[in-house]
């Protein structure tokens, strides 16, 4: 099916006489560049750590492990290389109480594509990792008591809207289960998934960096207020550097840290350049 070749398995660097099953577990693709799953199933793993990457219908390629937020529980992976297989892109959306949803990923061992309603489009929830995350609470229609194996797949939203693009609409990200509350050990059926819209602001390396752009765009606009072609220039330039760092950092050529400071640098020096003398305007950092 052309809408699941965004799904994909995440193993361990594949060794000499290691199986390709071994401790696998689920993500998916955001574009051709990122994967994004749950942090505890990367939890054997750290950041800058080698993975393979699999299609569920066939296709290796390697990746890095870039960011893993154990708070949030999530993880984002950088492929290393060109896929070799064709990738329908998925979409980003928002959901309301009582949409319906499906899972489209499975682990190996069970049938079962999960489906259900969203009985909390706007659940502010704690995780397992301690932070508080935005999430979705989501009633699943098949009671099997363990969905175990689920996690860091994603959740689409059912069907499609005559509005709505092709790709695979995606609401969120399956990280935990909601205890049964009469049989002590299994889970009710009920389950908890990050909002995709959080997930991709956790996990946005220069998210805090770019967000020093956007605070100081009003201190640049009146600086700028007779030459608002120079604004827009530098603007796209900051935004430039950005893009770059995040390129260098998922070839591991440069470190998140580093990138930050390095961002702060030329966005200090822009700020500077450009409001200097000016004794009503301060720089945010």
């Amino acid at each position: 099916m052309p809408h699941e070749s965004y799904l994909v398995w995440i193993r361990p660097r594949d060794e000499p006489g290691s199986s390709t099953g071994t401790r696998a577990s689920a993500g998916f693709l955001i574009s051709r560049r990122w994967v994004v799953t749950a942090g505890h199933c990367v939890a054997e793993l750290d950041e800058d750590d080698e993975v393979t990457i699999s299609s569920v219908h066939g296709g290796t390629v390697d990746g890095r492990i870039v960011r893993i937020a154990r708070e949030s529980d999530l993880a984002l992976i950088c492929v290393r290389g060109t896929l070799p297989w064709d990738v329908v892109r998925p979409i980003l959306v928002r959901c309301v109480d009582d949409d319906e949803w499906v899972a489209p990923w499975r682990p190996t061992a069970s049938p079962h594509r999960l489906k259900g309603s969203v009985l909390n489009a706007e659940l502010r929830h704690r995780c397992a990792g301690g932070n508080e995350i935005d999430a979705l609470e989501l009633k699943v229609e098949q009671t099997i008591g363990d969905y175990r194996g689920y996690s860091g797949g994603p959740v689409e939203r059912a069907g499609r809207r005559s509005d709505e693009p092709n790709p695979p609409a995606v609401l969120g990200m399956l990280v935990e289960q909601v205890p049964s509350r009469s049989r002590a050990g299994e889970a009710a059926n009920v389950l908890i998934a990050v909002r995709a819209d959080f997930a991709l602001k956790e996990l946005d390396v220069l998210e805090d960096a770019r967000q020093l752009a956007r605070d100081n765009t009003t201190a640049l606009g009146r600086a700028h207020a007779a030459e608002p072609v120079a604004l827009a220039r530098d603007l796209r330039q900051l935004h430039a550097v950005g893009d770059e760092l995040d390129v260098m950092i998922g070839r591991g050529l440069l470190g998140r840290r580093k990138a930050r400071r390095v961002f702060h640098r030329v966005l200090e020096w822009t700020l500077r350049h450009r409001i200097a003398g000016s004794d009503r305007d301060r720089i945010t950092t």
